[in-house]
């Protein structure tokens, strides 16, 4: 279905080869999960499939149909549906429906057919219920789902995704995956997945990575032993591997084989983990008596769209008090309110009803706006929103500018921002900021926000999207951060990264607050965050099957390395 035959491929204006003599085939029917580093080249692939790009050197077959033959574009995008990253990117019309019946009304769709696969579409992906919505009242994950199903409305042999599940929560990815897995067994759709999630690629029947443009690995699951290879590759293991991997157990490929395997090598030990001292110093309930607040909530309320048809209820009487030094998590399913929430702390939002304050700032009063976003920084669910600068440096230095500061110390906080996102100020400072590959374009946001040194700062996903070197580097960056701006706040869908780095937890659904706690004291919580579309940690999730089979591992166990340490207590 698919040759790419020796394609190297430069964007305009770079001396750097983004895919270097890359060559691979790929079967009509097959699932392809697509990996590799941020700057690997995936991205690159997905555009040069329908010919958004063209290789230079090389040439790309579609179903026997060159890009490079104009003449034949329109079929190669027939042939070949792509859903970008960034649902935006791909929203035509104002209403959802509207939006999905887009595409197969331009190739010519009868009116009956295209009404049955706009229904179909948004069933398949849970959108059906805003199938009358406005774009404007979608959250970032659901758009992402109506970008899904305007691609699957046109019904191509084809099917790519660049990143698409990123910003849904745990079900609606896994629901999504379900509904490929499904079209590629069902219809028989060529599926090529991009991905960063190796928990996602475990259903594709083939796993390619790339490293540097160039093909690094090829395979099926299997490639979970080479776990050196792939972590070379800036990719990690599904947790059960990694679990397996570090234990030194041979031929696990599904969490369910580890669990057995454990079982069996644990059957003749006694031994009983459950008074393992804390010493990994997991988080406990802390003593905030004595700390300064940094925001105060109380019956928070807001309606979108208020007094008219479109009404809706975001936040319904919220009520949270956020500590200095605090680094809280907010979680929830997609269209929970969470980006809501915080979207009032720097009011970017305006306050409708309730009291709320950011440090010495009262937003039920007049307020100056400098003030309090000289105070409180963010970075959006997509960074690109930010950016606007003709340079990084200049993107950067915008804050600090406006903060009315010397020449001398804008260009020093510049320059120690883009070092602390871990990039270099000589290879990135005078490149266009829209240049950049998606994980470089939020080190920049990040860089832009840290260079105002905020004492509160505000991440929505601020991981999504990015490999998962790229992600422990910038969540590890957010915490050294906290040093010097001391409060942080985190909007994620990754249960793993908020047991690991957040000390408390806000759970939101259909805008209540129904959680306020420690993350340990809410992962215990499984039958609820399962009932909300949510996941648990894999640490949690793996000891509770384990303890079902007999073993008596502690039940608050949250983080990977805190159950491999507890595991091999039984092993050794």
């Amino acid at each position: 279905m698919i040759e790419l035959k020796n394609v190297s491929f430069t964007y305009q204006y770079s001396d750097d080869w983004v895919l270097n003599d890359l060559s691979i085939k790929i079967e009509e029917g097959s699932f392809v999960a697509l990996c590799g580093r941020n700057g690997s080249g995936k991205s690159t692939i997905a555009r040069l499939l329908n010919g958004l790009l063209l290789p230079d050197k090389g040439s790309v077959m579609v179903d026997n149909m060159n890009t490079l033959d104009r003449t034949k574009l329109f079929s190669i995008r027939k042939t070949v549906g792509l859903v970008f990253q960034n649902p935006d990117n791909q929203t035509v019309a104002t209403i959802v429906e509207d939006d999905v019946a887009f595409g197969p009304e331009n190739i010519g769709v009868p009116r009956e057919e295209i009404r049955k696969r706009v229904d179909w579409a948004l069933e398949v992906v849970g959108m059906s219920e805003y199938k009358k919505s406005t774009h404007t009242r979608l959250s970032g994950g659901q758009k992402q789902r109506v970008a899904i199903a305007s691609i699957l409305a046109l019904k191509p042999r084809v099917l790519v995704l660049d990143e698409s599940t990123s910003m849904l929560d745990p079900k609606g990815r896994m629901e999504v995956l379900q509904v490929l897995k499904d079209i590629n067994i069902q219809q028989h759709i060529t599926v090529i997945m991009i991905t960063h999630f190796m928990e996602e690629a475990q259903i594709a029947d083939r796993i390619v990575v790339l490293e540097k443009g160039r093909l690094f690995l090829d395979g099926g699951v299997e490639l979970f032993e080479q776990r050196e290879k792939l972590m070379q590759a800036g990719l990690s293991l599904p947790a059960f591997a990694e679990i397996a991997a570090l234990l030194n157990i041979k031929n696990v490929k599904t969490e369910a084989r580890l669990v057995e395997e454990l079982v069996n090598l644990t059957k003749s030990s006694a031994k009983d983990c459950t008074g393992q001292k804390n010493k990994l110093g997991i988080q406990t309930k802390t003593d905030d008596s004595h700390s300064n607040v940094a925001i105060h909530v109380g019956n928070l309320s807001f309606t979108y769209s208020k007094k008219t048809s479109f009404a809706k209820l975001a936040l319904d009487n919220v009520s949270l008090q956020v500590n200095e030094g605090d680094f809280l998590g907010i979680v929830g399913h997609t269209g929970s309110g969470k980006t809501t929430m915080i979207g009032h702390i720097n009011a970017l939002i305006k306050l409708q009803s309730g009291e709320l304050r950011v440090l010495d700032i009262d937003l039920n009063k007049k307020f100056k706006y400098n003030d309090l976003r000289s105070k409180v920084g963010m970075v959006f669910q997509y960074p690109e929103y930010q950016l606007f600068d003709e340079t990084v440096q200049k993107d950067i230095a915008f804050g600090p500018r406006n903060l009315k500061l010397e020449q001398q110390e804008i260009d020093e906080r510049v320059r120690q921002a883009i070092k602390m996102v871990g990039l270099s100020f000589d290879e990135i400072a005078e490149k266009s900021p829209f240049e950049l590959s998606g994980g470089q374009k939020k080190r920049v946001a990040l860089a832009g926000v840290i260079a105002m040194r905020p004492k509160i700062i505000v991440l929505d996903e601020p991981t999504a999207g990015l490999d998962p070197c790229g992600k422990k580097e910038i969540l590890d960056l957010i915490f050294k951060i906290k040093e010097h701006c001391n409060t942080v706040i985190m909007i994620s869908h990754n249960m793993d990264e908020v047991a690991k780095y957040c000390n408390k937890v806000a759970l939101f659904s259909q805008g209540k607050l129904l959680q306020f706690c420690t993350p340990h004291e809410l992962f215990v919580q499984q039958q609820l965050l399962v009932d909300l579309s949510l996941d648990i940690p894999a640490a949690t999730r793996i000891t509770n099957k384990l303890n079902e089979k007999g073993l008596n591992l502690p039940h608050d166990t949250v983080q990977l390395d805190e159950l491999i340490d507890r595991l091999a207590l039984f092993l050794r």
